[in-house]
C-alpha cells in the first residue's frame, strides 16, 4: 500500500521510504503470534526497533554507522524469527514422534481390534 506513494511522497517525508520495510518486518512476524510465540515475537521486533532508532540518530550521534548498525540489529531480527520457526518444527517432530509411538512396531499399518 506504501509503494505506489513512495515517488510522490518520498522526497518530502523521508520516513515513509522506509515505512513499506516496517509493514513487511510487522507482518512476516505476526506468524510467531499465531504460534502463540510471544518471546520471540517481542524479541524480534524489538531488535528491529532499536535498529530503526540508529537511523533516527544517524548523522548526529553515530556519524553514518547508522545503516550498518541497522543491519546488525537484523542478525538478531532474524535469529528470533529462525528460532521460532525452529520450535514450531521441533514441535512437530515430537507430535507426530508420540503419534508414531502410539502406534506400535507396526506404524499405521497395525490390525487394531475393535
Amino acid at each position: 500500500p506504501c509503494l505506489p506513494l513512495a515517488p510522490v511522497v518520498a522526497p518530502r517525508r523521508p520516513i515513509l521510504r522506509q515505512l513499506n520495510i516496517v509493514v513487511a518486518a510487522v507482518a512476516a512476524s505476526c506468524a510467531m503470534l499465531l504460534r502463540h510465540d510471544y518471546l520471540h515475537f517481542l524479541a524480534a521486533l524489538t531488535a528491529f526497533a532499536a535498529g530503526g532508532a540508529c537511523f533516527v540518530v544517524n548523522r548526529t550521534l553515530l556519524r553514518g554507522w547508522g545503516h550498518a548498525l541497522f543491519h546488525g540489529f537484523l542478525c538478531v531480527y532474524c535469529h528470533h524469527t529462525l528460532s521460532s520457526a525452529h520450535g514450531l518444527a521441533v514441535a512437530l517432530h515430537r507430535a507426530g514422534a508420540a503419534a508414531e509411538e502410539s502406534l506400535g512396531p507396526w506404524g499405521v499399518f497395525a490390525i487394531h481390534d475393535t
